[in-house]
């Protein structure tokens, strides 16, 4: 009877260790992913400016700025596109609408500052440079840090 008393306590301890090492096991595995951020699909380095390379690792925040090329209007808001005939000093072929147009007091409030000549609906983040390039506030007026 005592064997058998000694081998199920040896079978309920061999038992216990194993439980014990296997849920010590699955929280290294856990705290082991945690610190990966996320998956790395593609090698990516601080000089690839390829947003779709980017988007090959961040899948979910590369479709959110594909989407910041749409120029339709949302009930938050947005910017409709507004043809224009490219020119030599500003080569858009669609801009979004001119505020001072639609609320004339903007100019006189602003008179004598860039947002007197060019203020106009926020377009997506794709066209951020080139917006900025091309508004009137940097090429009629000189704004170093613009």
């Amino acid at each position: 009877m005592t064997n058998t008393r000694l081998t199920v306590i040896t079978l309920a301890a061999a038992a216990a260790v194993t439980g014990i090492a296997a849920l010590l096991i699955n929280v290294f595995e856990h705290k082991q992913e945690a610190r990966q951020t996320h998956f790395q699909a593609v090698a990516i380095t601080d000089t690839t400016s390829d947003p779709a390379e980017w988007g090959k690792n961040f899948p979910l925040h590369y479709d959110a700025y594909k989407r910041t090329v749409d120029m339709t209007h949302t009930r938050y808001g947005g910017s409709e596109a507004l043809p224009q005939k490219p020119t030599s000093k500003d080569p858009r072929e669609a801009v979004s609408k001119e505020k001072i147009v639609e609320d004339p007091r903007l100019k006189r409030m602003w008179l004598g500052y860039p947002f007197s000549v060019d203020f106009r609906e926020e377009r997506g983040h794709a066209y951020m440079l080139i917006d900025q390039r091309y508004t009137k506030r940097v090429l009629e007026f000189k704004q170093p840090g613009a």
